[in-house]
């Protein structure tokens, strides 16, 4: 998690890519995380790299 005066960035690290999470948390709880820390949040993932 980073944040600065414009957004909070929060990264999600899984071992696969959690797709349905990631939409699921844009939808629904980043518009109310913007609203309570009155900023842009960026969500970013990455999956550990495959075998």
């Amino acid at each position: 998690t980073k944040w600065d005066d414009d957004a909070l960035r929060i990264t999600l690290v899984a071992d696969e890519h959690p797709a349905v999470e990631i939409w699921e948390t844009r939808r629904n709880a980043l518009p109310l995380m913007e609203s309570a820390f009155g900023r842009r949040v960026v969500l970013d993932s990455m999956a550990a790299p495959l075998d």
